[in-house]
């Protein structure tokens, strides 16, 4: 009889410690999985581009020419408190720069040709640095500003000149490889825009302080909209 209750006890405690092993490895578990949660929010942008070249070399007569803006990118938060968020990013882009201008030609008073002469140079560019604030408006409403720096370089140059003269019309176009001492930039990147949910409207304007051929500048205003991944 005494040996039959001590096995009956042997099995009760048994039992009782399994139990609490699986118990406590379930909670081991459980706590892992929270804690270890992804702040990491990648985005695509794609936009429109107004570029010109600013500077003391600038003339009357340069205009602005259209281009193009991809950013591919990610922002992480560094703090948060009540309705602001702060976060560092980067991005990658594919972009643009150039120029246009108009001038007549005229001798003696008399218009002997209208030109219109564009530059568009394609490029790469590396955000490494964003620095930016996320403010809550309204449910799934945010207004986000941000300020970075960039680096790109420039890997294709077209040139086109229009023309109307006197004795003829027409245009030449020319496309090559790489610009030489002017093909790369740096400078700042700033950026005002909305995110509602997952999607984005966003005004932005970069400056370049590299030199291009003179004292002229990259000067771009950017219009992007956008998505999270």
């Amino acid at each position: 009889m005494k040996k039959a209750i001590f096995i009956v006890c042997l099995f009760v405690l048994g039992a009782t410690t399994q139990a609490q092993i699986i118990s406590s490895s379930s909670k081991k578990v459980t706590t892992t999985k929270n804690t270890t949660p992804s702040n990491i929010s990648w985005y695509f942008k794609a936009g429109l581009n107004s570029m010109k070249f600013t500077g003391d070399e600038e003339s009357d007569d340069w205009k602005r020419k259209l281009g193009y803006k991809f950013d591919l990118g990610f922002k992480k938060p560094i703090s948060s408190m009540d309705m602001l968020t702060v976060y560092w990013g980067m991005d990658f882009s594919l972009g643009s720069r150039g120029y246009k201008y108009e001038y007549s030609y005229y001798n003696n008073y008399r218009n002997y040709g209208d030109y219109e002469v564009w530059r568009l140079c394609h490029n790469v560019q590396w955000a490494p640095i964003n620095i930016g604030a996320n403010i809550n408006l309204l449910e799934n409403l945010i207004l986000d500003a941000h300020i970075g720096a960039y680096i790109s370089g420039d890997y294709l140059v077209t040139d086109k000149t229009k023309y109307e003269t006197y004795y003829s019309n027409g245009d030449e176009k020319d496309s090559y490889w790489f610009d030489g001492p002017h093909a790369g930039d740096v400078g700042i990147n700033f950026g005002l825009g909305i995110w509602y949910d997952k999607f984005n409207i966003e005004f932005g304007w970069q400056k370049g302080f590299v030199d291009y051929g003179g004292d002229i500048h990259t000067n771009n205003l950017l219009f992007k909209i956008g998505f999270m991944l």
